[in-house]
């Protein structure tokens, strides 16, 4: 019994001390996290950051303080750990795991066995909450069909390099790197091994890139949603090449694959590779109304930030008044109580932009005071409110 309880005061030791609003984060090794894990037959959760990922903050900000609702599920269910994944044990983990984008969120059973993964980040509360309450509804032991405690593997040099290591100032990308020849000289492609490199590199030769398509449930079946990324990566890399050359064509032929391979976020996806092919060839008409059709439809919440990153992207190029002013009318909703700085300052330039120069000489203040409040750079907000009263 003495054993048992020195043992427990050991790992809790290893928590870092939070209120009830916040998410308790373990502090430990990797292999401390997992003996805690096992121990107390809890999930544990990943939280894979950089440090200059603003996602990443917000969701820190957000998400892991001063929010009751996610700590009480969090603190309960999982054991949390954060992992700067471009130092030191975070590229042993993200050459491991794969991660490409930030934040990502990897759950792991109490075995320390990968079960699910989230790239992205969720700024509407309820559907944060609703996201881990789908891990927790999952088969613990439908893992992924690979070892996670095998973190030493022999990977490729171009692999390992492929992924940046923020404490050497002389890390470059492999862009000449070839994979094929890696490839060619594999006995099976659907092994660990082999899917790292095809997930990771978008240069395969297009033999790998059907072979991956062809044999896409077997890879699902081992890999998960390690294998939705690289389908969305795909065709979201498709799409780029079609607006870099205007090419309708190609455009079409990414978005007929959607529903094919990814049918349950199809209409989603399909609207983020729409709104980025109108972007690029600059069809503002078409870009604004992927916006106006989700916010008429009603169907899901839209969130302030959504609205905010495709006005600014209005604001900057557009010179049409009638897109500009129905950019503006987006914000409607949220002006009560909108006390978000960036999307204070987004409206206010928009205000600029149509020529409704009292109101936007008002929300520019107003942005000014709560940029100033939250230690955001206000510099451009001050120069727009100079620019509103030069031009009265």
């Amino acid at each position: 019994m003495k054993k048992n309880v020195v043992f427990f005061l050991t790992i809790t030791a290893f928590f870092s001390t939070a209120s009830a609003q916040d998410v308790v984060f373990f502090e430990g090794s990797w292999e401390e996290l997992n003996a805690a894990a096992a121990a107390q037959n809890k999930y544990i959760m990943v939280d894979a950051y950089t440090d200059w990922c603003g996602p990443c903050k917000q969701m820190d900000k957000m998400m892991f303080h001063d929010n009751a609702e996610v700590a009480a599920v969090m603190n309960e269910n999982f054991i949390s750990y954060k992992i700067d994944c471009e130092r030191d044990f975070g590229l042993v983990f993200s050459r491991k795991f794969k991660v490409a984008g930030y934040p990502t969120l990897l759950f792991f059973n109490s075995n320390g066995q990968l079960i699910d993964r989230q790239m992205g980040f969720e700024p509407v509360t309820a559907s944060f909450v609703a996201d881990l309450r789908a891990v927790l509804a999952l088969d613990p032991n439908d893992t992924y069909q690979y070892d996670a405690k095998m973190l030493d593997m022999p990977w490729p040099d171009f692999y390992v390099q492929a992924f940046r290591d923020a404490n050497n100032e002389n890390w470059k990308y492999p862009k000449d790197a070839d994979p094929n020849a890696f490839l060619a000289a594999q006995e099976d492609l659907t092994s660990e091994m082999a899917w790292a490199v095809m997930s990771r590199f978008n240069n395969i030769d297009e033999k790998y890139l059907n072979y991956f398509k062809e044999n896409y449930k077997t890879y699902k079946r081992k890999y998960k949603k390690e294998t939705e990324n690289k389908i969305q990566s795909h065709l979201f890399n498709e799409v780029a090449v079609a607006a870099s050359t205007s090419d309708e064509q190609r455009f079409k032929a990414a978005l007929a694959e959607v529903p094919v391979y990814l049918p349950e976020d199809a209409e989603e996806l399909a609207g983020w590779m729409m709104s980025y092919y109108y972007m690029q060839t600059k069809d503002w008409s078409n870009y604004a109304s992927l916006m106006q059709k989700d916010i008429d439809a009603g169907d899901r919440e839209i969130s302030l930030n959504e609205i905010n990153n495709t006005a600014w992207r209005i604001y900057l190029e557009c010179e049409d008044q009638q897109i500009i002013k129905q950019a503006i009318s987006w914000f409607n909703p949220y002006l009560n109580d909108m006390d978000d700085f960036n999307s204070m300052d987004t409206y206010a330039s928009l205000l600029f932009k149509a020529g409704e120069l009292e109101q936007s000489e008002k929300w520019a203040i107003k942005a000014i005071a709560v940029g100033e409040a939250s230690g955001s750079d206000v510099s451009g907000t001050k120069d727009l409110l100079e620019r509103i009263t030069s031009g009265r």
